[in-house]
């Protein structure tokens, strides 16, 4: 009968997700509130001279599993689930030091946190040494 091959299909898929749930939480620790973590960053979110992750704290835990972060330059303003980050073994940044006025994206953290100015990355590839007025560094000197 097709009803109960669909029921038997069903129960199997809802046993397989019940283990895989298992096997993800086993392999990605639970972080306790106010320890620090390292979520890394998307390569087109990052300029080539920045850093691949940034360091955040759990600010609270919904009930669904899911983990409010913060950094030095606010919230971070999606809720992050434990295989999106990794806890480090070291507390470097405290609840106390987070900006909670400031809602951001990960990717606008990661470019407060740059370096540089962003995703751009402007390098000198003049032959004559910067002297004409169509160099980009000139231009921006």
């Amino acid at each position: 009968n097709i009803t109960d091959a669909r029921k038997s299909a069903y129960d199997g898929l809802q046993k397989q997700a019940k283990r895989m749930k298992v096997i993800s939480d086993n392999a990605h620790p639970k972080p306790d509130i106010g320890s620090t973590v390292r979520i890394p960053v998307p390569d087109v979110d990052r300029g080539r001279g920045d850093a691949r992750s940034i360091l955040a704290v759990v600010l609270e835990s919904t009930e669904d599993g899911f983990y409010r972060l913060g950094t030095k330059e606010g919230v971070i303003a999606k809720y992050y689930s434990r295989s999106e980050f990794s806890v480090c073994p070291a507390n470097i940044l405290t609840i106390d030091e987070v900006s909670k006025e400031n809602e951001l994206s990960l990717r606008s953290v990661a470019r407060a946190q740059s370096t540089g100015h962003g995703q751009a990355f402007k390098k000198c590839s003049c032959k004559t040494k910067c002297d004409s007025k169509r160099c980009a560094c000139r231009k921006n000197h």
